[in-house]
């Protein structure tokens, strides 16, 4: 039966999407009850309907006000349940389905019931809207939930994926094949959630703490008349008995304070109301750049709660770059004790470790062996604070360029070019421009290569692994005669673009090694940066990228679309777009939140025809860890904010929203001529209104100015 009634509320939830698709209206992009909670879930959900919004808006605090709460609290009892009917397949589909159903696992039980456990924690007070005061007055019985109602949330967990569904999304989401996917149905029993993993409970959980009135009210409200009369009857039973009347006042008092005892509770009074929705791309990052500056382990662990928390599953841990390699390698550890953090600084000097002066910060340098780099130990925290969050840690090592950090232990491992370094030289930056690739030439190069991706592969859990192969410097190659004399007569090898296929094919080797050696039983996917591709000929471009059957290519493109035209559409590979998303200050960047939320629609629509697009990431280069610092660029002028709090998630807000939810009208008015310039302007409004609410609620729960200062989103607008 219950079945039954969510498809009628799905049928008529379709029609009135049709009807939307036909007749576009600038009512139905306002917020029309600005105190319903259910307008301000970000990122905006697929679809919601709820009853009150099915009146006259004029009558919605009238209608409300008699109707009922649903009360949830950290003590709500969760059901878990597994839907055996409700596949549309043949008989011999589901037989085959059923043998492969996966029901929830007793880890999967225990992981969702800590998730809702930590948002009742975590999450802030609302303060209580003058709608919701105004009902709590007309219906304070319901508030207080004396009628004895008890409350649950049942998850049901619906078939797994049909096969086709699987494979299109292998890889993609977390765990491999397990959809994102989640439908709320409220009813006057309390909460019910379709999903078909625990990641589309720990979004539903997000939703619900949104949509609903998280404030402080008594522990126990029930029956305190029934409470009253025992206590008098113990009175007049004991009055002969002084030790009893004692006692009775202790029970007494004890008894006012459990009365009076308060706790969070997690109220509905819109209902019923249902909520349907699911992500618009599988894959939604955020790069971090720790080979520029170091990020403590809590500091990364707050970046994964925030993101978590906007509905984001990828962080893109860049890792190692030439400035740094702050990794721990047990087998190479002069790797990052003499190559974590060896110029102190980045742009402009900016400390990587406090606010100290150049001079000051040489004097450190002198006196400390090493910097700050991340333990074997650090990773693993990260890393199962991650599978918490729904978050996936994607390392990279990035190779063979931006490897100068690796020389400071080993110096014959980069390749040595003083005048093609010289050049990168600018007063402003000193050395921090300075870039170097490892010498392909040198044998121990890539034995050091085999140590540090065995370590990786032991560490982390995730299946992609990003190798870089970006900007690679070939003049560098080049200028060095050693290395150009040794790649020709050892290898018969005479250019830079046939040494970097040499090159990726001893890493394809190394890889392969790996696996033989059960190193890789985390997968196999490797990740590049699009600058790869034109670097190749076209014979090694068929032969390491596209014909390598012994694992997937995925490309990142962060130089626009031109290598998607010409080469990804063509040979279907996948790639994540991030152009056009960068957090940092360059011609990558999104620099309003409108601008990161709308500017890029029309594109994602013709990405997402080609199926080739497994998502989008933002990328947050060379950010400092603490707010109101600028850094001077290269021509000794220009300024530009480098905190976290200043640049990131102001932006990153309107990213998530882009990469979660669909618009259901192109923003392209020669397709939609009703879109006028009046209702862009107001879904520009209502987008506004949710991410100034939603930046607090994040602020609120993170609680590190050096991370999100929600007042910041106001001057990006």
């Amino acid at each position: 039966m219950k079945r039954i009634i969510i498809i009628i509320i799905l049928i008529s939830i379709c029609i009135n999407i049709s009807f939307s698709f036909n007749v576009v209206n600038i009512e139905d992009f306002k917020i029309v009850n600005n105190d319903d909670n259910l307008n301000y879930i970000f990122p905006k959900p697929k679809f919601i309907t709820f009853q009150a919004s099915r009146g006259d808006p004029k009558n919605i605090y009238e209608f409300d006000a008699k109707r009922p709460f649903i009360e949830l609290t950290n003590e709500t009892k969760i059901k878990f349940q597994n839907d055996e009917k409700s596949s549309t397949s043949s008989a011999s589909q589901q037989q085959k389905e059923i043998k492969t159903k996966q029901h929830w696992t007793q880890n999967d039980i225990e992981h969702i019931k800590r998730y809702y456990q930590y948002l009742f924690k975590v999450y802030p007070i609302r303060e209580q809207s003058t709608t919701f005061k105004d009902i709590i007055a007309n219906n304070r019985n319901n508030y207080e939930n004396t009628t004895g109602t008890t409350y649950i949330i049942e998850i049901i967990k619906t078939p797994t994926l049909s096969e086709k569904d699987y494979k299109s999304t292998h890889r993609n989401t977390i765990p491999f094949g397990s959809n994102e996917n989640y439908e709320i149905v409220s009813s006057q029993y309390g909460i019910t959630i379709y999903v078909n993993s625990k990641f589309g409970v720990l979004h539903a959980f997000k939703s619900l703490f949104q949509s609903g009135n998280l404030v402080l009210s008594n522990k126990s409200n029930n029956n305190n008349n029934n409470n009253n009369n025992n206590n008098n009857n113990n009175n007049n039973n004991n009055n002969n008995n002084n030790n009893n009347n004692s006692n009775n006042s202790n029970n007494n008092k004890k008894d006012i304070n459990q009365r009076n005892e308060k706790i969070k509770k997690l109220y509905f009074y819109n209902y019923p109301f249902s909520i349907v929705d699911k992500p618009r791309l599988n894959y939604r990052g955020l790069l971090i750049d720790t080979g520029r500056h170091f990020l403590t382990v809590e500091y990364i662990k707050q970046i994964i709660t925030s993101m978590s928390l906007l509905k984001m599953n990828a962080l893109h841990w860049h890792i190692t770059d030439d400035q740094s390699f702050p990794l721990e390698i047990p087998e190479y550890p002069l790797l990052y004790r003499k190559g974590s953090n060896h110029l102190g600084y980045i742009h402009n000097f900016i400390s990587t470790t406090d606010n100290k002066t150049i001079e000051e910060q040489q004097k450190q340098h002198q006196q400390k062996q090493h910097l700050n780099y991340y333990k074997l130990r650090d990773i693993k925290e990260i890393i199962k604070h991650g599978e918490f969050m729904g978050v996936r840690i994607i390392p990279e090592i990035d190779l063979p360029g931006h490897t100068l950090s690796w020389g400071k232990a080993y110096p014959d491992l980069v390749c040595s070019c003083p005048n093609y370094l010289e050049k990168r030289r600018n007063d402003v930056n000193g050395e921090y421009t300075f870039s170097a690739p490892l010498d392909p030439s040198n044998d121990l190069v890539y034995t050091i290569i085999e140590s540090i991706l065995k370590t990786v592969k032991s560490v982390f859990t995730d299946p992609y692994l990003h190798l870089g192969f970006d900007e690679i410097p070939f003049d560098c190659w080049i200028e060095n005669s050693d290395l150009v004399t040794k790649m020709f007569q050892k290898y018969n090898l005479s250019s830079p673009s046939k040494y970097l296929s040499f090159f990726l094919k001893k890493v394809n080797q190394i890889l392969l090694n790996l696996k033989n050696n059960h190193h890789n039983s985390n997968g196999n996917s490797i990740l590049m940066w699009e600058d790869i591709i034109p670097m190749l000929d076209s014979i090694d471009q068929n032969e390491y990228l596209l014909n390598n059957n012994d694992r997937d290519i995925i490309f990142q493109l962060w130089k626009g679309r031109d290598e998607y035209d010409r080469f990804l559409l063509k040979n279907k590979k996948p790639f994540i777009y991030s152009f056009g998303n960068y957090l940092d200050p360059s011609y990558q960047s999104c620099n309003t939140f409108s601008e990161c939320l709308f500017k890029q629609q029309e594109l994602i629509q013709e990405f997402e025809k080609s199926k080739l697009m497994i998502g989008m990431e933002a990328c947050a280069w060379e950010m400092i860890p603490y707010g109101d610092i600028k850094s001077t660029e290269k021509d000794g002028i220009s300024k530009h904010d480098r905190g976290y709090p200043d640049r990131v998630w102001s932006r990153l807000l309107g990213i998530a929203e882009k990469m979660w939810f669909k618009p259901m009208f192109s923003f392209n008015e020669t397709e939609n001529k009703q879109l006028t310039q009046s209702i862009k302007d107001q879904i520009k409004e209502n987008s506004i209104t949710r991410a100034k609410y939603y930046i607090k609620i994040l602020d609120l729960i993170v609680q590190n100015q050096n991370l999100i200062d929600s007042s910041k989103l106001n001057k990006i607008i």
